[in-house]
């Protein structure tokens, strides 16, 4: 248990084992950093409005009451987009279990979004784990995309932009190898494309 809590970030994820002998494989987020963007554009867009209203009202038109009163909704609307960004990254969950993978996308009061893959549906798996730049390697971020049906490439699964990537997908690999044990016509794949030559294969060897 405790080998899998690791992959498991706290918290109470009971509602999302719906079905006979599943269990939780990974619970992540996407990596943190990736919220520097927006929030630096959010931040400058921001700052240039409230520049541009001050020397316009103020500078321009004489006018503080109107300036101020701008600058305040800029703000108010500042920390809203602020407080939306986070709570849009912190409820965007991606789950993979013994039985199937998931992408939750909340947002309280307004909506709730859920693209699942049942794995008893599928013949085939294939993990690729991707990672672009010096960048992602230092801070550790990057994206596994998982194949259903490889020969047509039918459905593709991303969990992007997480922390610990590679692990993850090694993870992923292993338990799902295991999983032919139990479903015997299912083949698994594993390819880091961060690292050449790393390539893995799971056949029906494991029946």
């Amino acid at each position: 248990m405790q080998d899998v809590n690791k992959y498991v970030i706290s918290g109470d994820w009971r509602k999302f084992l719906t079905m006979p002998n599943e269990r939780l494989l990974v619970v992540t987020r996407k990596h943190p950093l990736i919220l520097l963007g927006p929030l630096l554009s959010l931040a400058f867009i921001s700052l240039l409005g409230i520049v541009a209203s001050v020397y316009l009202f103020i500078i321009s038109f004489s006018s503080e009451l109107i300036a101020f009163t701008v600058v305040i909704t800029i703000v108010n609307v500042f920390i809203s987009l602020l407080i939306k960004i986070f709570i849009d990254w912190y409820f965007n969950l991606y789950i993979a279990t013994t039985r199937k993978i998931l992408e939750v996308r909340y947002s309280p009061l307004a909506s709730f979004n859920q693209d699942q893959v049942l794995l008893d549906q599928v013949k085939c798996t294939e993990i690729d784990t991707l990672k672009s730049g010096l960048i992602s390697d230092f801070i550790d971020m990057g994206n596994i995309a998982i194949t259903f049906d490889r020969p047509t490439h039918h459905d593709i699964f991303y969990l992007e932009n997480i922390r610990n990537s590679r692990v993850i997908g090694i993870h992923l690999s292993n338990e799902y190898a295991q999983r032919g044990h139990y479903y015997p016509q299912g083949e698994m794949w594993y390819r880091d494309t961060s690292r050449r030559n790393n390539f893995a294969y799971f056949d029906e060897t494991f029946t």
